[in-house]
């Protein structure tokens, strides 16, 4: 049975990972490796980043996963490196997700409160506060493949 203290990140990261799915995957790779301005990144690299940030949550809540593509996506964007496809990346974002969901759905409020090392830029340095922050960073970011797909004349990350 889900924990209440959980439901709502829980609610937050199926969100995501549904805006990530239905919108930030299925770009054609053209539009995916476009960098739009000198401090702009490509959706393919971000898309990277998100998976590392994603390898991250899952060690936070006692899973684990091989992201083959770790070390490229990690840092700051590089467009002289060979970033892996949009549907590469895609499956490795669902087989974390696939793992990931069923381990945040059943934490507990002992889980929640265990402090941990990294320290998120909150008061708040418990595997809450880092889920918290991290689905934040999430969103930051696609809001910024948005950003990008629009100057594309594509549609929004976002429904609307």
């Amino acid at each position: 049975m889900q924990n209440k203290a959980i439901e709502n990140v829980v609610k937050l990261f199926n969100f995501n990972s549904t805006l990530f799915n239905d919108r930030v995957a299925t770009v054609n790779e053209d539009v995916a490796n476009k960098v739009i301005g000198e401090n702009f990144t490509s959706i393919t690299w971000m898309s990277g980043h998100l998976i590392n940030s994603r390898v991250f949550i899952l060690s936070l809540v006692g899973g684990s996963y091989d992201f083959p593509f770790a070390e490229v996506c990690k840092g700051k964007f590089d467009a002289s490196k060979d970033y892996p496809s949009m549907s590469e990346l895609l499956v490795h974002w669902k087989a974390i997700n696939a793992i990931l969901e069923p381990l945040l759905v059943n934490l507990t409020e002992e889980n929640l409160n265990t402090e941990i090392d990294f320290k998120p830029p909150t008061e708040d340095a418990t595997v809450r506060g880092g889920l918290i922050f991290l689905l934040y960073h999430e969103a930051f970011h696609l809001g910024q493949i948005t950003s990008i797909k629009r100057n594309q004349g594509l549609e929004s990350v976002l429904p609307f």
